[in-house]
């Protein structure tokens, strides 16, 4: 029994402190009406990046809405040059393959990289609408694919949201914003015009007890 839980320990604390993993995928031969080979049998790697996406405080996990479309990153270079490449979302990941990714990193001249979704959402309302949002995310660095964030939070707030609109900035020319959090730090500190309620209540008391743990501190029981 305490064998198999180290194990268990283990491979958590494994998937906690590699931000990435490989995954090998056997791509079959390709045959013509004839019966000749024209592709050989090849292994694509793809890298998988622990992503995790947080739309208006929910996680895309296909029961209220899920990331899809044409989700490509558009890297956008100093000569006004530009270039797409594809990846995919699922729940806590990011996958790309491991040479688009090699491709990004090798770039110098990239002045910004657009991250490019969309959301829909599975829940409609009283008239028979659902959500359906498409994000352009601009990206100044290459932090969110930095190997050096084991793990990372992107924060979607959709602005033109009545629960959203006096809390959060819009991005210029846009209807929602976006934060990055990881353990390192974070991306645009600045989004957040206005606490929340919920932030309110949380350091109204913190604060409350902590001051009061200071002013008790050395005092015995």
């Amino acid at each position: 029994m305490k064998r198999i839980i180290l194990l268990l320990t283990f491979s958590f604390t494994q998937a906690l402190l590699f931000s990435q993993w490989l995954e090998y995928k056997n791509i079959p031969p390709i045959y013509n009406n004839k019966g000749v080979m024209i592709r050989p049998p090849s292994i694509d790697t793809l890298i998988h990046l622990n992503r995790i996406f947080v739309v208006d405080g929910t996680i895309p996990d296909s029961e209220f809405g899920v990331i899809g479309g044409n989700t490509i990153f558009i890297l956008e270079y100093d000569d006004s040059k530009r270039d797409t490449i594809d990846f995919y979302v699922r729940p806590g990941d990011i996958k790309m393959y491991l040479s688009d990714y090699e491709y990004i990193m090798k770039q110098e001249n990239i002045e910004t990289i657009y991250m490019q979704f969309e959301y829909w959402g599975l829940c409609y309302n009283k008239k028979g609408k659902s959500e359906f949002y498409d994000y352009e995310i601009p990206l100044k660095n290459r932090v969110i694919f930095s190997e050096h964030a084991y793990y990372m939070i992107i924060y979607i707030y959709n602005t033109d949201k009545k629960e959203n609109k006096k809390h959060y900035v819009s991005l210029p020319g846009k209807t929602y914003n976006y934060q990055l959090i990881y353990p390192q730090g974070e991306v645009r500190i600045g989004v957040q015009k206005k606490w929340t309620k919920k932030q309110k209540d949380c350091w109204k008391y913190t604060d409350y007890h902590r001051k009061k743990s200071k002013s008790t501190s050395g005092i015995s029981k």
